[in-house]
């Protein structure tokens, strides 16, 4: 399996069911639906909706990986 490091002790796996599973975070509340590290401090994206259904949660979740895959956060690659 290898990593994308995006901070010193940060690195996001590049396999995405291990990344869905154990690395983000789909949060709703009263204030909207937010897409968090797990293992950092890192807010990826925020909506005011409240009402984002599971599929386009998934599909969000999906982009995001692929946006740390292609680096559009920063780091490195590393086995």
């Amino acid at each position: 399996m290898k990593y994308i490091r995006t901070a010193p002790n940060v690195e996001y796996s590049t396999d995405r069911d291990f990344f869905l599973e154990n690395q983000i975070v789909c949060i709703v509340s009263r204030e909207g639906t937010k897409f968090c590290s797990l293992i950092e401090n890192r807010l990826f994206m925020r909506s005011d909706s409240r009402h984002i259904s599971k599929r386009m949660q998934m599909h969000i979740m999906c982009e995001i990986h692929e946006d740390i895959r292609r680096l559009r956060y920063g780091g490195e690659p590393v086995e």
